[in-house]
């Protein structure tokens, strides 16, 4: 064997299709329980598994540990028969379909099916007919029902009365609590007429109840019904065809229940370690309690047998007793759908359906892990840390073969404390000592150092998510250490993300994730072309921080901080002045050349000639630095950005950055902050004025105050109306002055600011949330109108008028003249609220969905060999899947095989997500919702309105300048054009003209045309008269009445 080529055994898989889930039967449960339970302190037994209370280790496999032996199921015998608690109406329609008397099946003889009601006359009277009827046709006898001839109860005896049985449900015991069982009871309210004078219990025959055998103990005191005990209905069904019952109930053997199944330990029993204890003390569950009282239930039966109250029914009391208990023990399991009366759900607690699926099916081995992730810049980029204890209980799959036999010998030996589980000839076996491990062996060891695993933070939205990273086991807690860096493909941070990682089995998929999803090889963003992986956050700030820096570095620490870059560099020894610039050139390759935006070269042989006053040279598109070393360098330049980012993080921690009040107030005095506070108002104030005054100008309801000077004070009380483009305009124009509060900011900030110098690195925030956060929070829009009207000025006063109808109020916007620095009322706070938080989780669901449905369909599509997209089947999708502009094919990008369906799906949805984040209100449309719209489509959308996606013809493009212009001017073509929209002013003037031959009024009326406007829309006026005339003959023509009109240019 050790001659022949080594060959991985491959474990046997299979795919899943369905879980069909069955009743168990009495026979079931007896065969698969381990432990019958006769005692209470049995369900702790060590027969069920761990853990338990008496031994270490399992009684019925002998396992010490809870991976190795997840339980085993016991059984509990009832002291009586019961019915089965989810039967029980199911055994009532059958009773109810029968006759007591002699068992046979009640026919309806209009449908066949429904059991009907009717008097003896009316039945002998059919009776005769079909008879007469029968020999006519057939001339021979009908076959006959399964029915006695002399059934007392379907003949109908006139000496005795034998009325209708109807079974029923008794859902309630005699002491109120919830049981299950059935009543027989007389059917018929009234006596026959022939009975009139005499009492139900006078004519009611002495043997109607013999249908069921009788019981000693069985003594009623009401004999217009009975209880019938599981014994009395199983000798009405044992009588009937088995295929009758099999239509109510698949398996007769399902409706009388013996015993109930006990579940193994470990799913209801837990370790506990109090503080004064000596060891853990088991926990135990409520339905562990029950299985308790339900041992215990033969004592209590045996004080119904003695109490003199419950001697009549004892049989039914004891019966009514022990099922109670057992549809107590069904409800408590985690299976059942259980609600609070109330009807809220209980925080922390899952049942029914969601457990279900939290349980059975998440993925409980020990292959996956879900952490919480943290940074750690020493990590190396393609590492990732876990804890040791993490560590053990992740198994990985080795195959014993000449090669590696030594080594896992070797490893096992020095690494592992525990016995090794191993497979051997499909038998999981545990090996004790490292040289028994055998050729052939499936050994599970632990994770160690240098183990490739897939690491991806859902929702994975983008291709290059799901990362591959190698294990490094470090002393931490529960957590998983990434690289800073790694954020960027992850898109995730540390404010409590959490990392899922998956072991790989088999050494194809190993294999995989080293040549498909590893760092090294996915440098680049196959969507948009950019880097992967580059400087962020902390590290892009200190690369700012240290390429800017006036001062000179001290000889002590330029000398700490180039030991990270291990670089030998003759002239910065020689050097008497030390800057950043020089520290940052050690990072870098010694042969580097580059130049920003095809100019002046900024690196030269690996020297910084000039540092950039912007920091996109820094950043990962294609115009930075880290993108030219990763075409140039490959898999090498990610050493040089790790040698990078350890002597940025060290430079920035030996510098140090802090954050405090006096960054968030921005000027270097209290005097400068209120100069600064005092401007921002002012232009608060002038951008409220300009919506007001845009708000009235434009709205047709104020024309008369906009044209006429005696206008009063209460014309404008409600200057707001519904128009939606007047609307958008005045925003607008708010806005317009709003965004130059953001200039205030850099002219008054003092110098050294670090949040600005976070901003000025791209690491972090922007402009505007500094000015939310320090100045004002400016406009308030809502995604619908305020449910309220609210006052110019939000104070409590204003409100407390506003509510009594002193102060007017508009509905439309607010404006919060405070910042978070300078707190806001409790007005503010609300309306903040509306505006900005009430729709943060709208539409949540739809990049999900939207990315589902989209896999959905384009998962399968890959490029073929000959370059067509092609599906799962090897049908031709696409004739080609790229063409340059020669319209040859573009071989040079192109991979084989590549899932180009699946780039295009999450493209999409990585832009979904993205769109959360946008603002959304009832004046700004939400690029979420629009992209919907332009992907939704289908015969039942509720409105008329559709979306298209024209593509530009190159031809097109090249006749007009660019695909930028050409979409420009189709998009003006294709946009309606209202004549309002045209017109300054409409005048109606006395013009006195006559033309010979034809009358014309003297009034004539006068549009004035906008030129501008009319040649940006590539409009003249000979095209509007055309348009007018032609609408206005169209009017004409139908049932409407008008004059002649001549329309004319001047």
């Amino acid at each position: 064997m050790s001659d022949g080529p080594v060959i991985e055994q491959v474990v046997q898989s299979g795919i899943v299709t369905a879980i069909g889930f069955q009743i168990l039967s009495n026979n079931d449960i007896e065969k698969f329980s381990s432990f019958t339970l006769l005692v209470k302190e049995d369900v702790g037994h060590p027969k069920l598994g761990l853990p338990n209370n008496l031994l270490e280790k399992c009684g019925t496999c002998g396992s010490k540990d809870v991976r190795d032996c997840s339980g085993h199921f016991g059984a509990i015998n009832l002291p009586v028969t019961i019915y089965h608690p989810y039967f029980v109406a199911e055994v009532v329609q059958i009773l109810n379909q029968i006759c007591p008397g002699c068992c046979c099946v009640k026919q309806d003889l209009d449908k066949g099916n429904v059991q009907i009601e009717t008097n003896d006359k009316c039945l002998r009277y059919i009776k005769t007919i079909l008879k007469k009827l029968q020999v006519k046709m057939v001339g021979k006898n009908w076959a006959k029902t399964e029915r006695k001839s002399n059934c007392k109860y379907c003949v109908k005896s006139s000496v005795k009365w034998y009325p209708m049985i109807r079974f029923k449900i008794l859902p309630r015991d005699f002491s109120g609590r919830r049981s299950l069982q059935i009543v027989a009871e007389i059917a018929e309210r009234q006596l026959p007429k022939r009975y009139h004078n005499k009492s139900p219990e006078e004519v009611l025959a002495g043997d109607f109840w013999d249908f069921v055998p009788r019981d000693v103990q069985q003594l009623e005191n009401n004999k217009r019904k009975i209880t019938l005990t599981p014994y009395q209905a199983f000798t009405l069904l044992k009588e009937l065809d088995p295929e009758f019952i099999q239509k109510f109930v698949l398996n007769r053997k399902w409706i009388f229940l013996s015993s109930i199944p006990v579940t193994a330990n470990s799913h209801r029993l837990s370790e506990t370690y109090p503080t004064y204890a000596d060891g853990p003390l088991l926990a135990f569950d409520e339905r562990t309690k029950l299985y308790r009282r339900i041992i215990d239930a033969p004592k209590k039966i045996d004080e119904f047998r003695e109490h003199p109250e419950y001697r009549a029914q004892f049989k039914a009391h004891a019966g009514s007793f022990v099922t109670a208990n057992v549809i107590e023990c069904f409800n408590s399991s985690k299976l059942h759908s259980r609600q609070q009366s109330s009807g809220a759900h209980t925080p922390g607690a899952s049942h029914g359906v969601r457990w279900l699926k939290d349980i059975l099916l998440s993925k409980r081995t020990d292959h996956v892990f879900r952490m919480v992730m943290t940074g750690d810049p020493k990590i190396k980029l393609g590492e990732i840390g876990i804890s040791s204890e993490i560590a053990q209980n992740l198994l990985i799959t080795e195959h014993a073969n000449r090669f590696n036999l030594e080594k896992l010998k070797i490893f096992s030996q020095h690494f592992i404390t525990e016995p090794i589980q191993a497979r051997r000839d499909g038998k999981l076996v545990t090996l004790k000592k490292s040289i028994d491990i055998q050729i052939g062996d499936i050994i599970y060891r632990p994770v160690q150092n240098g183990d490739i695993v897939l690491i991806n933070r859902p929702p994975s939205v983008h291709q290059h998510s799901l990362v591959g990273l190698k294990v490094k086991i470090l002393p931490i807690g529960n957590v998983a250490s990434i690289n800073p860096i790694n954020c960027i493909p992850l898109l995730g941070d540390f404010d409590g993300d959490c990392l899922h990682g998956y072991i790989p089995q088999s050494v194809a998929c190993r294999v995989e994730l080293n040549e498909l999803v590893s760092i090294d090889n996915q440098l680049f963003n196959s969507q948009d072309g950019r880097c992967l992986v580059s400087l962020s956050q902390d590290s892009l700030l200190a690369a700012s921080v240290l390429t800017r820096m006036d001062k000179d570095l001290t000889k002590y620490m330029f000398q700490q901080l180039e030991m990270f870059s291990l670089t030998w560099s003759e002239t910065i020894l020689n050097e008497t002045l030390l800057t950043g610039l020089q520290l940052f050139c050690s990072c870098l390759p010694p042969d580097m050349d580059f130049n920003l935006f095809q100019k002046s070269d900024i690196v030269n042989g690996g020297n910084v000639l000039l540092c950039p006053s912007r920091p996109q040279w820094l950043a990962r598109s294609e115009d930075g630095i880290f993108y030219r070393i990763f075409k140039k360098y490959s898999k090498k330049g990610l050493k040089y950005l790790f040698r990078t980012q350890e002597t940025l993080c060290e430079f920035l921690t030996m510098r140090g950055l802090t954050i405090s009040l006096s960054d968030l107030y921005l000027s270097p005095d209290p005097i400068s902050r209120k100069i600064l506070l005092e401007e921002v108002h002012l232009a608060i104030e002038e951008a409220e004025d300009a919506l007001k005054c845009r708000h009235v100008v434009l709205n047709p309801k104020m024309m008369h105050v906009s044209l006429n000077y005696d206008y009063q004070q209460e014309d404008f009380r409600n200057p707001f109306s519904e128009n939606l483009s007047v609307t958008k305009t005045s925003i607008g124009a708010f806005k317009g002055i709003f965004i130059d509060i953001t200039k205030l900011v850099s002219l008054h900030v003092r110098k050294g600011n670090s949040i600005m110098e976070m901003i000025n690195s791209g690491s972090k925030m922007n402009l505007l949330k500094l000015v939310h956060q320090t100045l004002c929070l400016g406009l308030q829009l809502p995604v619908r109108k305020f449910p309220f009207t609210i006052p110019t000025n939000l104070s409590c006063v204003s409100w407390n008028n506003h509510k009594a109808h002193v102060e007017p109020g508009q509905s439309f916007y607010a404006v919060i003249r405070n910042s978070f620095l300078d707190g806001l009322n409790p007005l503010e706070c609300l309306l903040h609220a509306i505006s900005g938080r009430a729709s943060f989780s709208d539409n949540a669901e739809v990049p999900g969905t939207l990315n589902r449905e989209l896999m959905y369909y384009l998962r399968d599509l890959y490029t073929a060999y000959d370059g067509t997209v092609r599906d799962a089947c090897g049908q031709i999708v696409q004739f080609s899947f790229r063409q340059n502009d020669t319209g040859e094919l573009d071989d040079e990008n192109d991979v084989v095989g590549a899932p180009v369906g699946a780039w295009a799906a999450s493209a999409v949805s990585e832009a979904a997500y993205g769109a959360l984040d946008c603002p959304v209100n009832g004046l700004e449309q939400s690029p979420l919702m629009n992209l919907k719209k332009v992907l939704k489509c289908g015969k039942g959308r509720a409105s008329t309105d559709c979306a298209g996606v024209l593509y530009i013809s190159p031809n097109v493009q090249k006749c007009k300048y660019g695909p930028e212009y050409a979409s420009l001017l189709i998009q003006s073509h294709l946009e309606p054009v209202h004549f309002s929209d045209l017109v300054n002013t409409v005048m109606i003037l006395y013009g006195r003209r006559e033309v010979q031959g034809f009358k014309n009024s003297p009034w004539e009326i006068h549009f004035h045309l906008n030129k501008d406007i009319m040649k940006g829309k590539r409009i003249d006026p000979k095209s509007v008269i055309s348009r007018l005339v032609t609408k206005y003959a169209t009017v004409r023509k139908s049932e409407v009445k008008l004059p002649a009109l001549r329309i004319f240019a001047r």
